[in-house]
């Protein structure tokens, strides 16, 4: 009975001195794989576990192969809380996220994005970010990416390409049809139905002139790769096959197209600068080749941004009368659509009685479907 007792009260001695023990171990924050940080005073450790005391008393058993990193400063901790503001990130691979940071730690951002889904990103493939006030929540999607219409211009293209997974239709007065879907982020396809309908002429020659002296009749089958570059620059390259069937043709003509691109900007505000080029051999009843493309794109709204697009005949060809097509219009955003409406113009140099100037309204319509 006396040696029990004895034990008891060498115990209850010890107690205090492992207490004072622990507080005399440093204070660590440790950040864990999950992105979790534990703080506390170790207890004790061996080759696989670490025990810590955290304030409360209470204690962690953490396996050091899950542990990042530990540190005597606190990692930082920033991030608006829900409701003050939301914030876009520009990721290495070309694609966007955007919403509410949710929590940051050195290993990974966690964001809600609008339709309640929650994105971890590696803060090593951020190129940037900006927040942005509430009032711009409307100019983005429920996926949380850039508004409808992002990878194109009016007729031109940009060096962004529809995300994985992300189809776009695309129309303009109603005739001219495309369709591209994306394949990963940064590759793409897509086909453009463009008919030549010989009775549009003698119905309406202001439109057929405005359709057919802006745009190449015929059937494109392309693919387009888009590269960023840095925080604000992104090269593209488009490949395509252009099938037209000449009135004046019995057969089929195939043309092959390149192009190069450069985009300085975001998805929301850029300018891009291009030129398409003819593979193989000369002839050719298109009016894209040798052509510099000049266009931009700027946001003056959440649901409103200013076009312009332009092409430029550098080389002359057999290929229509076009020296310059000059076109600009306002691209209205909903929720996955957008609507173009402007004006586009036709400078034909090669007009008998001088340069020729024209003006007619730009009509367009885009749509995406998918995340």
């Amino acid at each position: 009975m006396k040696t029990l007792l004895t034990t008891l009260l060498l115990l209850s001695g010890l107690h205090p001195l492992v207490a004072q023990s622990d507080k005399r171990a440093p204070f660590l924050h440790f950040v864990m794989a999950d992105s979790s940080i534990v703080s506390g005073r170790i207890v004790r450790q061996d080759s696989t576990v670490v025990v810590v005391r955290k304030r409360n008393g209470d204690l962690s058993y953490l396996e050091k192969y899950q542990i990042v990193r530990q540190s005597l400063n606190a990692p930082q901790r920033p991030g608006p809380a829900a409701g003050e503001a939301l914030t876009t990130f520009s990721l290495k691979d070309g694609s966007t996220v955007y919403g509410r940071i949710v929590k940051q730690t050195p290993v990974a951002v966690v964001v809600r994005q609008q339709n309640g889904t929650q994105t971890y990103i590696d803060p090593g493939d951020i190129l940037s970010r900006s927040s942005v006030g509430e009032t711009t929540e409307t100019t983005m999607n429920a996926d949380g990416n850039v508004p409808a219409g992002a990878p194109y211009l009016l007729n031109s293209r940009t060096a962004f390409t529809p995300a994985a997974g992300q189809v776009y239709y695309r129309n303009t007065y109603l005739i001219r049809n495309e369709l591209e879907a994306g394949i990963t982020n940064g590759w793409s396809v897509g086909v453009v139905f463009n008919p030549r309908l010989t009775n549009l002429y003698k119905t309406s020659e202001y439109l057929n002139e405005a359709i057919y002296l802006n745009t190449d009749f015929g059937t494109q089958l392309y693919t387009r790769l888009g590269i960023s570059i840095g925080r604000k620059f992104r090269l593209g390259a488009t490949l395509a096959a252009q099938f037209q069937h000449p009135a004046y043709f019995s057969t089929t003509q195939t043309t092959f197209l390149g192009q190069v691109l450069t985009t300085f900007g975001d998805q929301r505000s850029n300018f891009t600068l291009g030129y398409t080029f003819r593979l193989g051999k000369e002839e050719s009843f298109l009016l894209s080749p040798g052509t510099l493309t000049i266009g931009g794109m700027q946001a003056l709204s959440p649901s409103l941004t200013f076009i312009s697009d332009n092409s430029i005949k550098i080389k002359s060809s057999n290929s229509g009368p076009s020296f310059a097509r000059l076109s600009a219009a306002l691209r209205i955003h909903s929720r996955n659509h957008a609507f173009d409406l402007g004006a586009l113009s036709t400078v034909n140099p090669y007009n008998y009685f001088g340069t020729q100037f024209k003006v007619y309204p730009y009509l367009g319509y885009i749509v995406k479907f998918g995340n």
